[in-house]
C-alpha cells in the first residue's frame, strides 16, 4: 500500500490517502520531513478532513517541539473525523 501510495503521487494521481501514506514513508524512509509536510498539504487540499494527513501533521509537529500546532492539529482530527480510530489517539 505505501509503495502504491508513492508512485501514485509520482504520477500525480494521487487520492488524499495516498497523498498522506506518501508523506509518513517521506518521514519515515527518507527523513524528508520537507517532502513529508508538503504530501500532508496536499492531502489535506484536497480533502480536510483526511485523518492520516491531520495525524502526519500532529505527528511532524511533535517531531519539532511545536506543542501549540500540535494541540491545534490534535483538535482538528477530533472535530474533522471524530469517528475515526486516529481521533482517539489525538
Amino acid at each position: 500500500a505505501l509503495d502504491d501510495a508513492v508512485a501514485a503521487v509520482a504520477k500525480g494521481s494521487a487520492a488524499p490517502r495516498e497523498f498522506a501514506l506518501a508523506g509518513f514513508v517521506a518521514l519515515f524512509a527518507d527523513s524528508d520531513a520537507q517532502k513529508a509536510r508538503a504530501h500532508f498539504d496536499s492531502a489535506l487540499a484536497k480533502d480536510p478532513a483526511e485523518p492520516w494527513a491531520l495525524w502526519g501533521q500532529l505527528t511532524l509537529a511533535e517531531r519539532v517541539s511545536r506543542a501549540d500546532k500540535g494541540v491545534s492539529v490534535a483538535l482538528d482530527l477530533m472535530d474533522r473525523a471524530p469517528t475515526h480510530p486516529l481521533a482517539a489517539l489525538a
